[in-house]
């Protein structure tokens, strides 16, 4: 006899192959409408992203403007505290800058 040992495995098998089969259409619109709430999800995280960016740069514009304001204040009503404290501040990068050079061993 050439029966198979476990006939209701092959039954199960086909109708298994079947429902594959019969199931591909609407897995494959699964996957599609998983793809659009993928896609969507990821426009709006990239629009608030962009958002956050703009607001971070606004913010650090109106700072820079804020402490530009602020020293050009500060030299109007100091002008020479503010010409030694820029004379200072020259002097101590001459100062690091020659120290720099003269790390190597040799002064140029």
């Amino acid at each position: 006899m050439n029966t198979p040992a476990f006939p209701e495995h092959h039954l199960s098998a086909a109708h298994a192959d079947g429902s594959l089969l019969s199931a591909g259409p609407a897995l494959a619109e699964s996957v599609r409408a998983l793809g659009s709430q993928t896609r969507s999800a990821v426009q709006g995280f990239a629009g608030d992203a962009a958002q956050i960016a703009r607001d971070s740069a606004d913010a650090a514009r109106q700072r820079a403007v804020s402490l530009r304001d602020a020293g050009s204040d500060y030299i109007r009503e100091r002008p020479l505290q503010a010409v030694m404290i820029a004379a200072g501040a020259g002097a101590l990068l001459m100062l690091l800058a020659s120290l720099l050079r003269h790390r190597g061993g040799t002064p140029r």
